[in-house]
């Protein structure tokens, strides 16, 4: 029996409120424990039921089991329900249950627990449940607090939905304690009343409600937080001395209050530790935060732990296991953990790509998948002492329904070797030889010619091919799999104890010209066993070092270097010295790239509208760069144009992904009123709607842009300044717009412009990219009005010009818009035959009138 008491509070305690109540000043305090119901001076009213439609909790009753205590609290509670009989009979039943009279004071609270169905009550579908509050005896009644409304059930200290528990799982049968204030009746005599009010749908319904545990009054509300979160994490096939690291592991506070971590122990002098900071953990209610955990396994550590997260909610207990497995002397582990890929010596074509998240240990694997062919080569080895063997795990995945005894993928994993005298590779194992799918398998092959004979050679490769076939059946009879490749175990590297291997794959590439000259960076791929890498920069080729001289950058993976300016119309030379322990290593190749011509933009107007070249995106002089995982850039794009062949978009996979597009060094004009003018949409060209005129204003205060949405910004920055200043953004997906920005500000400076597209979640779509084209920068007289093909444009001349005071056009009546230079609407007129500049500063000012099928934009001067 206690042991079931036992239980049961846990599960309440889980599943209800972490709020605790400490009675002071209470004048109600309710707890249905009494046999006697109603309880005195309460009130049970509702709606009559003929006797066949009579039950035990038709309507408000006494809820009582003395052995295993109620649904809710105690032995009592007070519960009412609806049946499916009353629906079928068409009754929407109302059901009262009503407090005494009680005064309300200062500070005065009304708490109360309750158990219900979510699904009936949170979405009214099937039931009522409000609390009302009567000042007049009953007589009258208005609402206090209702379980369907968002802002009640914040209010009263529960999360919305309330369905869902802090973790965010649904969970639709809910028992909480909402707090809800009588701030509004301090002085007054009250009584309340819990409210049931069943709702037929299609002549159903079913809804059961209790309530326990009612309390008003001065209520000291303790919230205390809960810990929650990953109790567990077991690490296979650790490798000793080798960093292993957990997949994302979480807390979180199930509780009220802010959650703080006072200590963390059990992993002093362990091989376990973790990225969790006690000083940086502060969670709300249902605030979530997640961490790893790292394991090296050693000789003599302990290979398993109870990690104890010590909150102000309680200690999360997290029990943490791995295994130990020894190198053999001379083998390398890779497990693809760096931030670099391929590792250093590595080599592979477009196709491989490391993925996290799915790992035999850290965090990363290698993996491929789709219709395509991907081959990812290992350094070089030596096996010239013989007895070569490789390990490694893979998974291959596929939707389980194809797995049965004819299963036969569309897709392979081969591994294949092959000697420096090799005219091919020779296969060594297929992964058609296991047929195992969806589980993770650890592989240990020797390395063997055809004969079965280890083969003995210092220059041999593996090779792991993933192979896609598209057999007779075409794309109707395939069967794609996925693979993950991680933990691979080489025998001895070729060079290993030596000077570092020499650098091989610069970038730009040796002999390539036109390369820009502005903020040039110069990268390679890692060297095998380097240290870190020398860098010389110059114009000498015997003596490259006239702009850098030996630059150290330490580590085998600062593999790049950015260089601010370089001279146009130059050729460099540089070279890459790759150190470790041993030494450097001398034997580097000097390679050379030649800038562009100066791509300074100083004669004005100047357009550009991404046709030259045909199409080539970037054009000369212009760069074009991307932040993120995907692979999108801006592209030349023919598909429906604005203007001319192409226009350049550009779209993306993911969510967050950034593509920057920059134009060359600009040298704006002193004088003249110099602006910035392009058409552009939030979507790739095909989704953009033609035939719109100037958007003139910046759809809202760029301080407030919600990137979520999906944005192109515009935007500035002198050439001797650090950072971008954001001029205009759209987020308009439907129609091309044509924006203009006034530069007055950038008078007689020398600049970059750069268009960059922040992707939206529903970035998979084309509807998610964005279009760029017929860009202008030049004096606002010259500014070319984009055509607008949907709309028959006629000669509505705008007079006089310059003015003082009215401006004026033939026609009649019309729509009329004034903005400033700025881009600002400041005058927005419908049905009139003239518009007054009287009051506006003297200056440029853009005019646009709509007359019937008529559309003109004239630029006036303001005497």
């Amino acid at each position: 029996m206690e042991t079931m008491k036992s239980m049961f509070f846990a599960c309440a305690l889980l599943l209800g409120s972490a709020e605790t109540f400490s009675a002071e000043n209470l004048v109600l305090s309710e707890d249905f424990e009494s046999q006697t119901f109603p309880p005195s001076g309460w009130v049970v009213k509702g709606t009559e039921l003929s006797e066949d439609l009579e039950s035990g909790y038709a309507h408000w009753s006494l809820n009582w089991n003395e052995v295993t205590g109620c649904s809710i609290a105690g032995s009592g509670c007070a519960e009412v329900m609806s049946d499916f009989k009353e629906g079928q009979a068409g009754i929407s039943k109302e059901e009262w249950l009503i407090t005494p009279a009680v005064q309300v004071a200062d500070n005065a609270s009304l708490s109360f627990t309750f158990w219900c169905n979510a699904s009936s009550f949170m979405t009214n579908k099937y039931g009522s449940f409000l609390v009302k509050v009567s000042t007049d005896d009953g007589d009258t009644w208005s609402d206090l607090w209702n379980a369907a409304s968002q802002e009640d059930i914040e209010n009263s200290g529960l999360t919305w939905p309330w369905n869902k528990d802090a973790m965010g799982i649904e969970n639709n049968w809910q028992k909480l304690t909402p707090n809800v204030s009588l701030e509004a009746y301090v002085g007054k005599t009250v009584k309340i009343a819990f409210y049931f009010r069943s709702i037929l749908v299609n002549n159903y319904t079913q809804a059961t409600l209790a309530v326990d545990n009612v309390k008003v009054g001065n209520q000291e509300i303790e919230n205390l937080p809960v810990i929650e979160g990953s109790t567990s994490y077991e690490f296979s096939n650790s490798y000793i001395d080798y960093l292993a690291q957990s997949e994302p592991m979480t807390i979180r506070n199930v509780g009220y209050g802010t959650l703080t971590i006072t200590s963390i122990e059990g992993i002093e002098g362990t091989d376990f530790s973790t990225t969790l900071d006690p000083a940086s953990v502060s969670l709300k209610r249902g605030e979530e935060l997640s961490y790893r955990v790292n394991y090296t396994p050693t000789i003599t550590g302990a290979k398993s732990t109870v990690m104890k997260i010590n909150t102000n909610g309680g200690t999360l207990s997290v029990d943490l296991s791995g295994t130990k497995v020894m190198l053999e002397e001379g083998y390398t582990l890779e497990s693809f953990e760096g931030d670099i890929f391929p590792p250093a010596g590595w080599s592979r074509n477009e196709g491989w790509k490391t993925m996290e998240g799915m790992a035999t240990s850290g965090v990363k694997s290698v993996t491929v998948g789709g219709m395509m062919t991907c081959d990812i080569v290992s350094p070089r080895l030596d096996l010239s002492a013989g007895n070569g063997k490789v390990k490694f795990d893979y998974i291959e995945t596929t939707g389980e329904e194809y797995i049965d005894d004819s299963f036969l993928p569309s897709t392979y994993f081969i591994l294949y070797y092959k000697k420096n005298t090799d005219t091919d590779w020779t296969e060594l194992w297929c992964s058609l030889d296991d047929s195992k799918y969806n589980e993770w398998v650890q592989k240990e092959i020797e390395i063997k010619d055809a004969n079965g004979n280890f083969v003995v050679d210092d220059n041999v490769y593996l090779r792991w091919t993933y192979e896609f076939e598209m057999g007779d059946g075409g794309l109707d009879n395939m069967v794609v799999t996925d693979i993950y490749f991680d933990n691979v175990v080489l025998p001895k590297l070729y060079g290993e104890g030596e000077l570092p291997l020499a650098i091989t794959t610069p970038n730009p590439v040796n002999g390539v010209s036109n390369v820009d000259y502005s903020r040039l960076t110069l990268s390679w791929e890692p060297a095998l066993f380097a240290d870190g890498y020398e860098l010389s920069v110059g114009t000498d080729k015997s003596n490259p070092t006239s702009l850098l001289e030996n630059e150290k950058l330490e580590g085998n993976t600062s593999v790049s270097y950015t260089i601010p300016e370089l001279e146009p119309a130059t050729t460099y030379y540089w070279k890459v010295v790759p150190y470790n322990a041993v030494g450097k290593n001398e034997n580097a190749s000097v390679w050379s790239f030649t800038t562009m011509e100066d791509q300074s933009v100083r004669d004005f107007p100047y357009t550009m509208g991404f046709e030259g070249n045909n199409g080539e995106i970037p054009p000369m002089g212009w760069k074009n760069d991307h932040e993120g995982k995907g692979i999108q850039m801006w592209k030349s794009n023919e598909i429906e144009p604005f203007a001319g062949k192409y226009s350049a978009s550009v779209w993306h996979n993911n969510a967050g992904e950034v593509s920057v597009l920059t134009s060359p060094v600009f040298a704006i004009p002193e004088t003249g009123d110099i602006v910035a003018s392009f058409a552009w949409g939030g979507a790739l060209c095909n989704r953009l709607e033609k035939g719109y005129e100037n958007e003139a204003i910046t759809e809202g205060p760029i301080s407030e842009v919600n990137d979520a949405d999906g944005t192109l910004y515009f935007e500035i920055r002198a050439v001797d300044a650090a950072d971008w200043t954001p001029l205009a953004y759209t987020q308009d997906r439907t129609k091309w717009r044509h924006k203009y920005v006034s530069l007055a500000d950038y008078a007689g400076k020398s600049v970059n412009m750069r268009w960059r597209f922040v992707a939206t979640e529903n970035a998979g779509v084309s509807s998610g990219g964005a279009s760029l084209d017929e860009i202008f920068v030049g004096d606002i007289k010259d500014m070319p009005t984009l055509a607008v093909s949907e709309i028959k444009k006629e000669n509505l001349t705008v007079y006089p010009n310059p003015t003082s005071d009215y401006v004026y056009w033939a026609g009649g009546k019309a729509d009329v818009k004034v903005y400033d230079l700025a881009g600002n609407c400041i005058k927005d007129l419908t049905e009139v035959e003239s518009v007054s500049l009287e009051g506006l500063a003297s200056g440029m000012y853009i005019v646009s009138v709509s007359c019937g099928d008529s559309v003109s934009t004239a630029r006036v001067m303001k005497r």
